[in-house]
């Protein structure tokens, strides 16, 4: 299995999208003092209900550490479950295009580019 197929692959076992940050305003931390961070969200159709409105579920939580901001990494991975289909899409389209570097190893496609 080539790296785009590995990718593709990983898509389809990740929960289904839209995923969200959640407020960008603030940020959370554990009651261990564990943070700072931001959750990234699914909606859950049948996920809990808290003062009559359904509660979503968290994906992943986005801490800041290593002096990344968590607003950021929350943003760019909520936008990771709609953009990584896309690219791959968009790849696979473009080497319709090009051709597909038939007869490579399928982890380095031609010119080295690193599929």
């Amino acid at each position: 299995m080539g790296r785009l197929e590995e990718i593709e692959a990983r898509e389809r076992r990740a929960t289904k999208g839209p995923w969200r940050p959640g407020r960008l305003d603030a940020l959370s931390y554990d009651g261990d003092g564990d943070g700072p961070y931001k959750q990234v969200y699914v909606d859950n159709p049948e996920g809990k209900i808290h003062m009559g409105e359904r509660l979503p579920d968290v994906v992943v939580k986005a801490y800041d550490s290593l002096g990344a901001d968590c607003r950021d990494n929350a943003v760019f991975v909520a936008h990771a479950r709609e953009d990584v289909p896309w690219l791959v899409a968009e790849v696979r389209r473009l080497r319709k295009l090009v051709g597909d570097g038939a007869g490579t190893d399928g982890r380095q496609g031609e010119a080295g580019r690193d599929d």
